[in-house]
């Protein structure tokens, strides 16, 4: 049976990925401007994710035949490549090892204990929901200004991904919350991606340019959590 501090160092592989990824991400050249206008912060990649009609996708990919378009999809896509290729497996390595961390650190027979191991089961859920969502955005990127069935599949694979995402950091936050102490200061960061999931579904101009930055706040204190059942005392008394 996995221990929990094997359990939390394999969910620090996926997450020393992650950070890396991100930090890369911040020397990289400025991608290009959106062609339709977007709010000011509002990444170009979760406006993609939250399109809703061919009408929003022209606001990020402009006209037809324009070289905005085609500098806006050279920018795009080998961001989806990087996504599907490396960025999903290795954030859902740590969010799913470091919720099977805290279900091996709790007692058996416990709620603690199911309640963290739905959450695994929902982290990797939606990392499927993911590679769904990256379908369509291949396809719809490559058909712009038609409507089409891609639309509706992003909508259901995007919907899935950021609410059971949110709901697994979420039930991350009550199995601590269970533990008591400091722990409990845990519950509402871990819940800020579920509520701005929410909104972003309803509301994508509104949550939309705050969704990345609220998954990385629910998914600190889950670091922190791996950092400490990887090396601290607790964790070698569990193994």
């Amino acid at each position: 049976m996995l221990s929990a501090r094997a359990a939390y160092r394999i969910s620090l592989v996926g997450a020393a990925v992650v950070m890396s990824l991100v930090g890369l991400a911040q020397l990289m050249p400025d991608p290009a401007p959106t062609c339709g206008g977007l709010d000011e912060g509002y990444e170009t990649i979760a406006a993609f994710e939250l399109v809703r009609s061919v009408a929003d996708l022209q606001a990020i990919f402009g006209v037809a035949d324009d070289d905005c378009r085609k500098a806006i999809v050279k920018s795009l896509h080998p961001t989806n490549v990087i996504d599907a290729a490396i960025y999903i497996p290795t954030y859902t390595l740590f969010l799913v090892f470091v919720l099977l961390g805290l279900r091996a650190g709790s007692v058996a027979g416990t709620s603690a204990r199911t309640i963290a191991g739905a959450g695994a089961v929902i982290a990797f859920a939606s990392a499927l929901a993911d590679y769904v969502e990256n379908t369509a955005l291949f396809q719809l990127e490559a058909a712009i200004d038609v409507p089409s069935v891609w639309i509706p599949v992003l909508i259901g694979a995007t919907s899935f991904k950021w609410i059971g995402l949110g709901l697994a950091s979420s039930l991350g936050g009550v199995v601590l919350w269970q533990r008591g102490g400091l722990a409990r200061l845990a519950i509402l960061p871990c819940a800020v991606a579920l509520v701005m999931g929410i909104v972003a579904l309803f509301s994508p101009a509104t949550g939309g340019p705050w969704l990345l930055r609220a998954m990385t706040v629910a998914w600190l204190p889950l670091l922190a959590v791996a950092l400490a059942g990887a090396f601290g005392r607790r964790a070698a008394s569990e193994e």
